[in-house]
This record gives structure tokens, sequence and C-alpha cells, in this order.
């Protein structure tokens, strides 16, 4: 009977584990928990593909900005107001009507990239020389006067001035219409102000003991300055038709330092002359301002090639590389002319 009994219970206990419906039962459960493990992760996978998706999508639309922000465009594809040098036939920026864009343009190859830098970095190294220059004199030549402290520092306020005005218009140039045309004047108003700032220090020396020719000859470069300012600003003026006149115009305004050079000449002689507006400096600055002047007219290199120039060694980029070199001669010329009147000058001539 016991026997039985147990033989009994085992079988039950294997009809009841075998049980169909308990079997059912048991799958039914398991389907459930790892179906919603399923979705779950199903559910956290479209959450992060669709992270993902905006992550790349975002970066893209960056991407395009980038692109866009630094496209150049041909000569064909810019507005008439940016239209200068037919030879240049691409790499130019697109009008951007933002000053921010306009900055970042500093950081990626375009066909205006050289003339900014070139003139930037001038402006720098004038404006460092602006900072050491006094106390460089003050402490070599002990007899240096305040006068001539003032007009070493008009010539390299003009300096700085010029190469400011000019990186601000290079730079500037594709924002838009007005501004383009306000710095393009800005511009020459530089070149004036460069070339009347460079003649003070010149004639101020010429006639160093005399101050009545001192300020006869400096009032009349100065007031030729003004003049030419005057004409900068106008519309016209600006014109790239007009490029000739306005290169004869400063060229002009410069060699009007030549009526002060010959009279020193007539009145003290060729040695007194030679020293006093160190004649030597002075011929290599007038050397480089002439050739640059004459690649600014001319369009060589890329008259020549064109197409060929478009961002490195163009006419005007080698125009600013002669300016900073014409200018830098002056800066030393004015230098030994400073020593010279000093140290090594004579009793004052007399007239």
């Amino acid at each position: 009977m016991t026997k039985g009994t147990g033989c009994d219970t085992i079988q039950k206990g294997e009809k009841a584990f075998f049980s169909p419906r308990k079997r059912v039962s048991n799958s039914n459960n398991r389907p459930q928990k790892i179906t919603g493990g399923r979705k779950k992760i199903h559910s956290n996978a479209n959450k992060s593909h669709s992270t993902l998706r905006a992550g790349i999508e975002d970066l893209s639309s960056f991407t395009k900005v980038k692109k866009r922000a630094q496209k150049l465009l041909q000569w064909d594809e810019i507005p008439a107001w940016m239209r200068d040098n037919t030879f240049i036939t691409r790499g130019y920026r697109s009008p951007t009507g933002s000053y921010k864009e306009c900055i970042k343009s500093l950081t990626y190859l375009h066909n205006e990239f050289l003339n900014v830098w070139t003139h930037f970095i001038g402006a720098i190294v004038f404006m460092v020389l602006m900072v050491t220059t006094a106390s460089w004199v003050s402490s070599e030549i002990h007899t240096v006067k305040w006068s001539d402290v003032i007009v070493m520092y008009i010539f390299l306020a003009g300096a700085v001035g010029c190469l400011l005005l000019s990186t601000a218009y290079h730079l500037f140039s594709c924002h838009s219409h007005e501004v383009h045309r306000f710095f393009n004047r800005c511009d020459y108003v530089g070149i004036a102000s460069l070339i009347t700032g460079s003649c003070v220090p010149v004639f101020f020396y010429a006639f160093y003991c005399h101050d009545y020719l001192k300020v006869l000859y400096i009032s009349m470069i100065v007031i030729l300055g003004v003049a030419v300012c005057y004409l900068s600003i106008s519309p016209t003026f600006s014109l790239p038709e007009w490029r000739i006149v306005r290169a004869f115009t400063f060229v002009g305004m410069a060699a009007s330092g030549v009526i002060p050079g010959i009279h020193s000449f007539l009145a003290f002689g060729w040695a007194h002359t030679m020293q006093s507006l160190q004649l030597g400096y002075l011929s290599k600055m007038a050397a480089f301002y002439t050739v640059a002047v004459a690649f600014y007219s001319t369009r060589v290199p890329e008259r020549w090639f064109p197409g060929k120039f478009d961002i490195w060694l163009q006419s005007h980029t080698i125009f600013h590389c002669l300016v900073l070199a014409a200018a830098g001669y002056h800066y030393i010329g004015v230098l030994k002319a400073i020593h010279w009147a000093h140290i090594h000058a004579a009793v004052c001539p007399a007239i």
C-alpha cells in the first residue's frame, strides 16, 4: 500500500510537471519578460539613433555654414562694387554684411589675405617702435628736445595710421557697398597721412636752425596733405578708372618735398644737405615708393598672366611690401638725422 501510494505520488508529480497547461502557463510568462526587455532595448536604440542622427545633422549643418562662409567667388560672381582688378579672376570673398565674418576671413586664404596681413603686421611693428623710440633716442642723445621727439612721432603716427586704415579697408571690403566705399576713402586718407608725416621730419632737419623755414615748409606739406585728404573722400576719386590719377596725385604730393631739398642745397651746400636730410636713406625710400607706385599703376604681374597671381604675389601685395620697406628706410634715416643734428653737426650755417 505504501509502495503503491509512492508510485502514485511520483506519477502525479510527473503529470503536474509535464502538464500542457503548466507548460503553456510557464511559456506565457517567459516571453512576456523577454518581449518587455526587447521593447526596452529597442526603445533605447531608437533614442540613441535619434540622438546620433541629430548630432550628425548638427555637424553637417555647421560644416555647411563653415563652407559657405569660406566659399570664394569668381570675378563674374561678385557684385559691381567689388570689381576693381579685372586680372584677378578668383579668390573673392562673398559679401558678408557682417564685421565678424570679415574678421573670420583672417584665417583662410583669399585674394585679400596677404594684403591684409602685410600691412597689419607692419602696423604692429611701427606701434612697437612708437613705444621704444623715445626712450632709445633720449638715452643715446642727451641733448634731444621735445621737438625732435614730436616730429619723429608725427612720422610714426602717419605710418601706423596708414597701415591700419589699409588693413581695415582690405579686411572689410567684402562687408557691403557702403562699408567698402567708406574704408576705401579711409585708405586714401591714410596714404596722404603717411606722405605728410614722412615729410615733416625731413623739412624739420633740413632747416634745423632756421625756425621760419621749418614752419613755412611744414605748413606747406600739411596744407597739401589736408587738400589731398579732402580730394580722397570724393566719390569720383575712388573709382577704378581714376587709378592713374590717384597715383600721380600721391606722387606729386611726395615730390613736393624736393623743393625744400633744392633750397637746402642752394643755401647750405651739398655736404650739409646730404647729412641733414640723410639723402642716402631718403633716396632708398624714394626708390621703393617709385617702384611701388609702378606696380600699383600697371597691375603687373597679373596683367601679363591673368588668373595666375590671384592669391600670391599680385601687384597690390608687392605694393604693400615695398611701402613697408620704404617706411622702414625712412625711419632709420630720421634717426640718423636726429643723431647728426645733435652730435655731428657744426655750428648752424647761415643762409
